[in-house]
């Protein structure tokens, strides 16, 4: 039987709660500016300061954890060796990356998600107790529902609040549906009753989880990790444990008919199979935005097959790939699609990956596959009858992730999320290398000390990348901050001090230069308004919105070549935005240029007659008369109906600093 837990006092207490803790750290409300770039910051802080601490005191209080060899087979090394390397490679894109902090950050974060699968795998190789690993995951599963079933049961409104809540759950979802298939083969593999019913208990929150999340990609991983883990028992694990098995497959169908069922007939929210099959959802508009995102991802991949466009560069690089793409298929309808929404994700990881590193990230996504395949296959031939429950749970959290990495866009891009699956591979690498070992010794062991040797000295920086990460975060959260600062600040002079910090702290902070831009349009500098509209967009901040916005600073500035050629990129790169059309149409007949402006017109009013007569109306006389067109005459759009809707505000209000693109 599994030694889940040797009953030992573990010697990293408090950190596994801590660790628990900062894995919900985004929770935590903190104050944030009008819009919010790609740049997370709350769960690295958090973790990696708990897990730099952490290390710090491992070093001095259980030294052995450095000083002992663990013998690791070929399957073992290749993994670590694998891990390690696309990190040193994420690190080397640095040089190619066009934006080179995301690429700096994207480099830290995979070299502490090395650090995790190695310390945590030598930490269950040397101590023979998974409890350190399993209660981060049992505290932040805890937390999770309970936030969850509170803000379920106090919405007035769940329509009103349905996308937030959404979002917020959404990225929780995946991470529980990664620990909760390990927490079930601990709970079936642990000889006592009482503390087997209980970690039951907390498996069966994570599904929980990932059911009232309401999001559709980890409903249907954790329905494959699950099942991989009961069914997987029942064919390959212990003839003694099956009984517990069929009974935990008894229990996980009812809990899953009785949620979908019950949150339709006995609330106001719709279940996760409502959202899968349109009921909830008939636009599909959340499905049609993925598909378009993994176009204009191959797209990225085939322009970038070598090397990638760098580590944490697909959402700043994804304008380029949609030109490429919109310049070889104009007449696309998708082309439509996220004209005021920031790309910031593939959500799909796979193609992330190779999009980022190319060829090098394609291997790297085969080789892991590959790799997971043969060992599992391995286990499950030399162990007939025999298998782990807690080898099949680890290798179900696997395959949940790895499902959940297809459609959503977390997967290893929210820090948490990574860092619960690289605890659960470091439980599936340390279960496979009992593969073939007698049941008289469980653990492993501590094995035979080695001198203090190169190795040695090595592990003993391990707190350094989680000390770089920690600093990184701090950079970024102090950024944002300073932005929040600026957008409250009275004076011009205050505000663009604070903008300028921020932009010093982060130069890549998309965010800060969009907030200083307004702040510069509404003050009357359209010179410098145009210059900082421009940075957002070179960094990555391309929506029709903001170009629309640009061209208007270098109007009032008297630039009109300038304000002319801003439209022509964006229409470039959205050519069925019938919004930009009419807008660049309107600036060619104001310069003169009838002959030029009548072909924007006609090839707007061609996509959509209403939308092409509201958006003219609205620009060229106002509000009230682009409403009383809509009601009156009825063959244009009223101005709320138009898209992109962010971009209404700007004629509402003349100023210059419109609301923000969607994130």
């Amino acid at each position: 039987m599994e030694n889940v837990s040797n009953g030992n006092r573990n010697p990293l207490e408090p950190f596994p709660v801590f660790l628990g803790l900062a894995l919900v750290s985004l929770m935590i409300p903190v104050p944030r500016p009008s819009f919010i770039p790609s740049m997370p910051w709350k769960a690295e802080l958090a973790i990696s300061a708990v897990l730099a601490t952490a290390s710090l005191a491992l070093l001095f209080r259980k030294r052995w954890l450095f000083a002992q060899t663990v013998r690791t087979s070929t399957l073992q090394q290749l993994i670590l060796g694998a891990v390690l390397a696309f990190a040193a490679n994420s690190a080397l894109s640095v040089t190619w990356a066009e934006f080179p902090i995301a690429a700096t950050r994207h480099a830290l974060v995979w070299l502490c998600y090395f650090c995790i699968l190695y310390f945590a795998h030598r930490w269950i190789s040397i101590s023979g107790s998974l409890r350190a690993l399993t209660v981060p995951l049992l505290v932040a599963v805890t937390i999770v529902l309970a936030l969850c079933v509170f803000d379920l049961l106090t919405f007035e409104s769940f329509a009103e609040f349905e996308g937030t809540f959404r979002i917020r759950y959404a990225r929780f979802g995946e991470m529980a549906v990664t620990a909760g298939p390990l927490l079930l083969g601990c709970a079936i593999a642990d000889p006592n009753r009482r503390r087997a019913g209980l970690i039951a208990l907390f498996a069966a929150a994570a599904w929980l989880v990932a059911m009232l999340s309401l999001s559709k990609a980890a409903f249907v991983a954790g329905f494959a990790g699950f099942l991989f883990v009961l069914f997987g028992l029942l064919l390959f694990g212990r003839r003694t444990l099956r009984t517990r098995s069929i009974a935990a497959l008894a229990v996980f169908a009812s809990v899953t008919i009785a949620i979908q069922f019950g949150t339709v007939y006995l609330t106001a929210v719709p279940s996760t199979a409502n959202y899968i099959s349109g009921e909830a959802d008939p636009t599909r508009s959340t499905s049609a935005m993925r598909i378009f995102t993994w176009t204009i991802g191959l797209e990225m991949v085939r322009n970038n097959t070598l090397l990638g466009v760098g580590g944490d560069n697909f959402g700043p690089k994804f304008n380029d790939a949609r030109l490429s793409y919109a310049a070889r298929n104009p007449d696309d309808p998708s082309l439509a699609t996220a004209e005021d929404y920031l790309v910031e994700r593939a959500h799909n990881e796979y193609l992330q990956i190779a999009a980022e590193f190319g060829v090098l990230g394609i291997l790297f996504i085969g080789a892991c596959l590959l790799w997971f395949g043969v060992a599992l296959a391995k286990a499950v031939w030399t162990q007939k009858g025999r298998v782990s429950p807690v080898l099949i749970g680890s290798a179900g959290g696997l395959v949940a992730f790895a499902v959940s990495s297809a459609f959503t866009s977390f997967s290893f891009r929210a820090f948490q999320n990574g860092v619960v699956f690289f605890i659960v591979l470091a439980v599936f690498v340390h279960s496979i290398r009992r593969v073939g070992r007698s049941n008289s010794d469980p653990s492993g062991g501590p094995e035979k000390a080695v001198s203090e040797g190169f190795l040695v000295r090595l592990r003993k920086l391990s707190a350094l990348p989680f000390a770089a990460l920690f600093l990184f975060s701090i950079a970024a959260g102090a950024s944002q901050y300073y932005v929040l600062l600026g957008e409250k600040a009275r004076s011009q002079s205050e505000a663009e001090a604070y903008f300028r910090s921020a932009i010093g702290l982060h130069p890549e902070n998309t965010g800060a230069y969009l907030a200083y831009a307004g702040r510069a349009g509404r003050s009357g500098d359209t010179r410098l308004a145009a210059e900082l509209y421009r940075k957002a967009i070179d960094n990555g901040l391309g929506v029709t919105v903001t170009y629309s916005t640009l061209s208007k600073a270098y109007e009032l500035d008297g630039d009109r070549d300038n304000a002319e050629r801003t439209l022509a990129e964006a229409i470039s790169i959205f050519p069925r935005s019938v919004f930009i059309r009419i807008r660049y149409a309107l600036l060619l007949e104001a310069n003169g240029k009838g002959g030029e402006s009548a072909k924007q017109f006609d090839a707007a009013l061609a996509m959509d007659l209403k939308q092409a007569n509201g958006w003219e109306t609205l620009i060229r006389d106002g509000m009230l008369k682009a409403h009383l067109r809509a009601k009156e005459v009825g063959d244009s759009t009223p101005p709320a109906e138009l898209r992109p809707n962010n971009a209404i505000y700007a004629y509402a209000d003349e100023q210059i600093g419109p609301s923000s693109p969607a994130p």
